[in-house]
This record gives structure tokens, sequence and C-alpha cells, in this order.
């Protein structure tokens, strides 16, 4: 999106470290943000006190999640950062001041929506499903999805420094359960960690162990 990122190239420049909250849920978001470098999770807290992590976001990425051109909206969700991060900010009224009647500014817009869109069928699919080893492969369908390098060999480099947490998280099941998953996963040689700890998935292998389950 270089026109849109072009936007931000005057705006406030802020770094945070890991695990800063940026935004609140509940919170009215004044501004605009798009991440230079670094990751941050979206989130909510059930009734029982509990994490469900939505989607991670990275570098490219805007958010809040939901805008409205009349007022500021009030954040659904939580948004902190996962190591540390770079972010530019501009104010609401900037932001949809450029992009009327820039064509080109909202066909990248809506490139992005519709890429965005497909991330959350994808995370859709983890929320409905019943099996925890189904989940926790669902969660690593779509980080392969959304923020992973393909490798010569057919691989997918996650580039996101995950906990077991994080997984357990986004699939909606305990860390213990999480981590008998991605041992699993491990034993049959769909998923590994790099020297960096970062996990490489075997894309084919994990599309071929979701059909089965």
């Amino acid at each position: 999106m270089k026109k849109v990122e072009s936007f931000f190239g005057d705006g406030t420049q802020r770094e945070y470290p890991n695990k800063q909250i940026i935004l609140y849920q509940g919170e009215k978001a004044h501004d605009i943000y798009q991440i230079k470098s670094g990751y941050i999770k979206a989130y909510n807290i059930n009734s029982q006190g509990t994490e469900q992590l939505l989607l991670i976001l990275g570098p490219g990425d805007i958010y809040p999640l939901i805008w409205s051109y009349k007022k500021p909206p009030i954040s659904h969700y939580f948004y902190e950062t996962i190591g540390d991060t770079a972010i530019s900010v501009i104010s609401r009224e900037d932001f949809f001041e450029k992009i009327d009647g820039d064509h080109v500014a909202t066909k990248e817009l809506l490139y992005y929506f519709a890429e965005q869109w497909m991330n959350l069928m994808s995370r859709l699919e983890t929320i409905e499903a019943s099996d925890a080893s189904h989940k926790v492969k669902q969660v690593f369908a779509y980080l392969t999805l959304a923020h992973a390098n393909r490798k010569v060999d057919g691989k997918a480099r996650i580039k996101v420094q995950l906990t077991q947490q994080h997984v357990a998280d986004m699939a909606g099941v305990t860390r213990e359960t999480a981590n008998v998953q991605i041992r699993e996963l491990m034993a049959a040689k769909i998923c590994e960690y790099d020297k960096d700890g970062l996990f490489v998935v075997d894309s084919k292998a994990l599309n071929k162990a979701i059909e089965k389950s």
C-alpha cells in the first residue's frame, strides 16, 4: 500500500516495548495507526477473565480494525505489542481527508480490507472448531497466511516470535493443550522451531492434516 503508507510519512512516530497496551477496549479511537516494525495483537477479555486473541497485526497493517467517518469509534479490542514495536500515528480527520478523492489510495484500501477479511474468515474457522487439534492447526494456517515468509523448499517461516500461550489464546485452549498439539505437529514434521525460535511450517502437510481432521 505505497500510497496509503505515504499518508503516515508525516505522522507522529512512536516506539513501544514488549507487552505495551496501545489502545484499550472501550477507548475512543481518535487516531489511526500504522505499524512500521514489530507486531501487535488484537484481543478481548471474556466474562471468565480469559484473553481471546483475535488477530496479530504486523508491519504495514493499519488499525483499529473498525473506522468511522462520522465520529471516533469505540475500540472493540485491546491492542498490545508483541516485542519492540514502532508505529506511525495520524488523526482520523487527516487520514480521511487524504483518502477522499484519491482513487489509488481507495483501491489499495479495498485490496487491504479484502485480505483482512480472508484472515478473519480463517480465524472464524478456528473459533467454530470444537476439536483442540483442529483449532491449533487452523491457528497455524492463519499465521502462515498472514505472517510468513515462503522458503525455497515450500515451507513457511512465521515471522512473529510466538509463545505457546499465544497459540493457546488464538485457539481458545489452555497452554498445556496447545503444548500437546504443537508437539504432535512437530512429531508429524508439520512444524518445527528454527534457530531463532520461530515456527517453520510445512504448508502442504498442514493443509492435508486439516483436511483429515
